[in-house]
């Protein structure tokens, strides 16, 4: 087996109950794999990452952002405003 899988054997005493703990673990984010009438597998992955690895991460994703934020400054905003106004004529 895989390193960082666990496995669990659960028995039940009927068809009936094998049906209800599928549901049951369905409901809790469970995938079914397979499934006969006297057996059902059940999977759940999820990615586990290891805080140096996000750190790394995180690092080699901000440096670059705040070199180009550096080298290349916000330019300076240009526009036009115009002004459009009724007068009453005498």
């Amino acid at each position: 087996m895989a390193s960082g899988i666990t496995s669990t054997r659960i028995v039940v005493a009927s068809t009936a109950e094998l049906q209800a703990a599928v549901a049951k673990y369905t409901a809790q984010g469970f995938q079914l794999k397979a499934m006969t009438d006297t057996t059902a597998s059940l999977e759940k992955m999820r990615s586990a990452y290891k805080a140096g690895t996000m750190a790394i991460l995180l690092v080699l994703c901000i440096i670059p952002g705040i070199i180009y934020g550096l080298r290349n400054p916000p330019t300076k905003m240009v526009g036009e405003v115009i002004l459009i106004q009724v007068e009453a004529r005498a």
